[in-house]
């Protein structure tokens, strides 16, 4: 078995060689797309501004490119986002993995510092799967196998006018694994209207990625990846897949909150829909909070062992 204090190093390795990728590098910014999956996803939320912006990483980084050069344009020397040290607004760096399954995570704080003054603070939720070469040349990735990103989801502000508290693991880790257990109760239930409630408590253009032995990874609106599993048994008015929630880890501050969770698979089969335990798997569930609502803002899963 592999050395767990090795795979946290190899893990946050790969999120602080992100960070460093485009910090005071020169535009096109070539080496950070060797620390990404470039079809997946990432989430800017400005807290400060009440700002959301959702895209691809290849967009984002096109976007990063940008910005980068009318800053520099503008008088910019120098831009540096780095993991930061622990304060009462940022937490210490948090590493999840299940090697098995090929999936991990990341939850820390980071400054960001424009010739070099702190101009805002935040914290990053990252999600990765341990890519093999054969899904690098697929993907269109570079950079080699090992841990790439596949989800980054950030909550940043301006320390000069908003200190935002992490909340309460233990309260959130509740309040996101009760999130969680109410979205897949609805989208398991299968009854008429279930399926739209279960879509209202997701954001728009809310991506998923799932990674499994049969398909490897797969991208998909998770709109789409509820209308095309919410497939019920011919006759039996039973649904095909559901998910249970086992247990999980959740960390939230400004607004935004991440779940490392686990769960089962239970698929139904014949001709009285009983259902069987087919799998079990590691998911990411990354959220923002609207009106006091926990909703979905990003998933990726990762089934890669059936029991």
């Amino acid at each position: 078995m592999a050395d767990n204090g090795k795979q946290d190093h190899e893990v946050l390795a790969a999120v602080t060689g992100f960070l460093d990728s485009f910090s005071d590098k020169p535009t096109p910014l070539t080496e950070t797309r060797n620390f990404v999956l470039p079809s997946t996803y990432a989430v800017d939320w400005r807290a400060h501004a009440g700002e959301l912006i959702q895209t691809t990483q290849n967009e984002w980084l096109a976007e990063m490119e940008r910005r980068l050069d009318r800053m520099r344009d503008a008088g910019l020397s120098s831009f540096v986002q780095a993991l930061a040290a622990t304060t009462d607004d940022l937490p210490p760096p948090r590493v999840w993995i299940d090697a098995e399954q090929g999936i991990a995570a990341v939850w820390a704080g980071f400054v960001m510092r424009s010739n070099g003054e702190e101009k805002y603070r935040g914290v990053g939720a990252f999600t990765l799967y341990r890519s093999s070469k054969e899904e690098e040349e697929e993907g269109g990735g570079g950079g080699g196998a090992g841990w790439k990103i596949a989800a980054y989801v950030d909550a940043r502000w301006d320390p000069e006018y908003f200190r935002p508290q992490p909340t309460d693991e233990k309260q959130a880790t509740d309040e996101l694994l009760a999130a969680a257990r109410a979205f897949t109760d609805l989208v398991n239930s299968g009854t008429e209207g279930s399926e739209d409630a279960a879509l209202g408590s997701v954001l728009p253009n809310c991506i998923t990625h799932r990674l499994d032995d049969k398909n490897g990874l797969q991208s998909a609106l998770l709109e789409d990846l509820l209308r095309e599993e919410n497939i019920l048994t011919e006759g039996t008015g039973r649904r095909i897949r559901k998910v249970e929630v086992l247990d999980g880890e959740g960390r939230v501050v400004a607004g935004v909150g991440f779940l490392w969770m686990h769960y089962t698979v239970v698929t139904a089969s014949g001709e009285t829909g009983a259902g069987q335990t087919t799998a079990r798997g590691t998911a990411t569930l990354t959220f923002l909070q609207r009106n006091e609502k926990w909703l979905v803002s990003g998933m990726q899963e990762a089934e890669r062992l059936p029991l």
